[in-house]
């Protein structure tokens, strides 16, 4: 039986608006390291959940690879410009461009932690707009 723990994330699909050029939404894909089941994760929209003019996109690890880390940018309006993802044997794959004047931002995965899920959130707080982009993680030794 596998446990939550031993999850890793071998595909990232990324949704991708074509009008307005921002990331509208994801959806991770896991492995069970001990069992290889292998289960997509919820489709998490940032934007809004609807698909029109949306280009899929996705970043699949080889055999026994899996994603290391996540970067990317946010814009000075405070959309998901574009994203970063490293795998363990450091292929990097970036998707959209990023403006002047974003704001880059990294998850600040350290070499002694395994990302194990990944989801994210857009939120208005007081006319102020956020982007949550969440992981969760193990340590290794």
């Amino acid at each position: 039986m596998s446990s939550f723990y031993d999850l890793r994330i071998i595909k990232i699909k990324i949704f991708l608006d074509q009008v307005n050029k921002f990331i509208k939404g994801f959806q991770a894909t896991y492995i069970s390291k001990n069992t290889s089941t292998v289960r997509e994760g919820a489709k998490n929209f940032i934007i809004d959940e609807s698909l029109d003019k949306v280009e899929a996109t996705e970043f699949v690890c080889d055999e026994n690879d899996y994603v290391r880390s996540v970067g990317g940018s946010v814009s000075n309006k405070g959309y998901l410009e574009s994203l970063i993802i490293t795998s363990n044997m450091d292929i990097v794959f970036k998707i959209a461009e990023e403006s002047p004047h974003c704001f880059r931002f990294s998850l600040n995965i350290d070499q002694n932690e395994i990302p194990i899920c990944f989801f994210g959130e857009y939120s208005n707080y007081y006319g102020k707009k956020f982007i949550f982009l969440k992981y969760k993680y193990i340590w290794f030794f």
